[in-house]
Parts: C-alpha cells; structure tokens; sequence
C-alpha cells in the first residue's frame, strides 16, 4: 500500500512520477511489497530502469486506481500490455520516456483512453 499523500495523488489524476512510487514499496523478509516512507527505509530514491522494476511500480500505481474505480481495469490492462510489448520492441529509455509522457498527458487531459497508443508523444 502506498502513501496516503500518494494515493491521493493519483486519484486526484495528478501526475505521479513512478520513480517516487518504486522508492515507497520495498520487499520485506518475506517477500511480499510492503509501503513505507522513502525517507525512512529507503533513503536512495529509486528509478524505473527495466520493466520488472516499473511492473512493482505500475501495479500499486494500478491497484490504487482499482480499488476506487474498478470499472477501469480493462483499460490499465491495456496499457500494462502496451507497455509490456514497447519493452519488447525498443529500449528501455524509449517506453520509460514514453510511459512518463503518456501519463503527464492523461494528468493534464483527463478523457485519455490509456488503452490505446498516442502516436503523437
């Protein structure tokens, strides 16, 4: 579970930086994501850098939306998917920077269809 601050942050529609979100969730002894404050346990902020580390990411990112708009599932699974497949296409610096564009693109316009490619970012 992410931050209070965070979480509100992301159903307000802002834009939240993955790298902040990354840094908030570690793996604790047994595994599992566990939140806590990077300040705290994590004094280096982490950064997306592979799709395994923007995945964990992604998915408290997504979580957070699902639990207050579970109608949305389809269209996050949509964009997990084009993610997944950019990653299997480019490097990682090109879907990284497209990921970090396309949702600064959905926080400052809000009838964004997030399954569906932007070809103009």
């Amino acid at each position: 579970m992410l931050s209070k601050k965070t979480r509100k942050k992301i159903l307000s529609g802002e834009f939240v930086d993955l790298d902040n979100v990354l840094s908030e969730i570690t793996a604790n002894t047994g595994g599992g994501l566990v939140a806590t404050r990077a300040s705290q346990s994590n004094p280096k902020r982490k950064h997306i850098r592979d799709i395994g580390s923007w995945l964990r990411a992604w998915s408290a990112y997504a979580d957070t939306v699902l639990l207050a708009q579970p109608h949305r599932g389809h269209e996050l699974i949509g964009y997990q998917s084009i993610i997944a497949q950019a990653n299997s296409e480019y490097h990682a610096s090109a879907w990284i920077k497209y990921d970090r564009s396309f949702r600064y693109f959905a926080s400052k316009t809000r009838d964004v269809q997030w399954d569906t490619i932007n070809h103009h970012l």
